[in-house]
């Protein structure tokens, strides 16, 4: 289990660094900034990224057991996981999903594997 979520954590870390990359690279240009594939690929990285995060915590609390629960003690990831399950509900998943389809429906869907 916990090379698994080892290899989930880098996963992530891939997926938010490639995100800031496309921002990086898209900030200087007004048209790429602006684009829909661009707001595509943004609301891709922002779910992907809470669903896998809050994976990566249950499983570490799967890992800990019930001690990752207590408060008291260097093993609690309650706050953790308290913190995480609002990634996908503050900014709401599939409203930003149901959004994406949209804008997908209105463009061509980029099936191309390179840059």
């Amino acid at each position: 289990r916990l090379a698994a979520a080892a290899a989930e954590l880098a996963a992530l870390k891939t997926i938010v660094r490639d995100g800031i990359a496309r921002f990086e690279t898209a900030r200087h240009d007004e048209d790429a900034i602006n684009s829909m594939a661009f707001a595509v690929a943004m609301n891709a990285v922002k779910v992907e990224a809470s669903r896998r995060a809050v994976a990566i915590v249950q499983e570490a609390l799967t890992i800990i057991g019930i001690q990752g629960y207590k408060n008291d003690n260097p093993f609690s990831v309650g706050r953790q996981l308290r913190d995480i399950l609002s990634a996908p509900l503050m900014i709401a998943n599939d409203r930003i999903l149901a959004n994406t389809a949209t804008m997908l429906l209105m463009s061509r869907l980029d099936t191309d594997l390179e840059d």
